[in-house]
């Protein structure tokens, strides 16, 4: 796996709530003898940058919680069939948009921001993760990370593939005994069975800013 990049790049609500929106979002992926391309996987192929919780630019119902997805706009606008997708949508945009999670869209700088409304019976979970507990959600939350899925489609984002072929999601709210020999490896210290398996929370990388948006344009 490539826990070193990811770890070093991907942060916590790309990984730990992303995948919450896969079952859903099923019915816009391709299967083909047990082969799938998830939703999130297929994010990362689209030009996904980031993912955040909060946002200080589209502000939104305080009483709700919310995902807010930065994508490269040309990529996440491209055609789904040259992913090798069969959607009765021309692109990952447009599906998104037509979600029942889907609640606003923002385009700045070549940027698109697309944000989708986490479901009520699962705001408990979202605010554990932000207090870095991410093995105390809900059963009904790990049961949204676990597979539902034999294979996964090889494709453009290295980091896309691995997150969803090794499952990162469900491994961390699992505490997996061989995400945390991995782990200890990678930091070349002793990893207990107390500590959670993943990086910090960090809210400052979790909210979506114009700064965060500047920062990305001149990727």
């Amino acid at each position: 796996m490539l826990i070193n990049q990811i770890w070093k790049t991907v942060n916590v609500s790309s990984i730990l709530v992303l995948p919450i929106f896969n079952k859903e979002m099923d019915k816009f992926t391709h299967r083909s003898n047990g082969v799938t391309y998830l939703f999130n996987q297929l994010c990362f192929d689209s030009g996904l940058i980031n993912t955040f919780l909060s946002s200080d630019i589209n502000k939104c119902d305080t009483n709700n919680k919310y995902l807010h997805l930065m994508f490269d706009s040309q990529a996440l606008a491209s055609s789904l069939g040259v992913r090798g997708v069969t959607s009765p949508y021309f692109s990952l945009n447009e599906a998104i948009m037509d979600s029942i999670f889907f609640d606003s869209f923002y385009f700045y700088n070549g940027l698109s921001i697309l944000t989708l409304k986490i479901p009520s019976n699962l705001i408990n979970d979202i605010l554990l993760i932000e207090d870095n507990k991410y093995s105390k959600v809900s059963d009904d939350y790990k049961e949204l990370l676990s597979p539902f899925i034999s294979r996964v489609l090889k494709k453009e984002s290295d980091i896309g593939y691995q997150i969803t072929k090794t499952n990162l999601a469900e491994k961390i709210v699992l505490k997996s005994s061989d995400l945390r020999k991995e782990l200890s490896h990678l930091l070349s210290e002793t990893i207990s069975k107390e500590q959670e398996y993943y990086t910090v929370f960090v809210e400052e990388k979790e909210t979506l800013t114009f700064n965060q948006i500047n920062k990305a344009y001149h990727l």
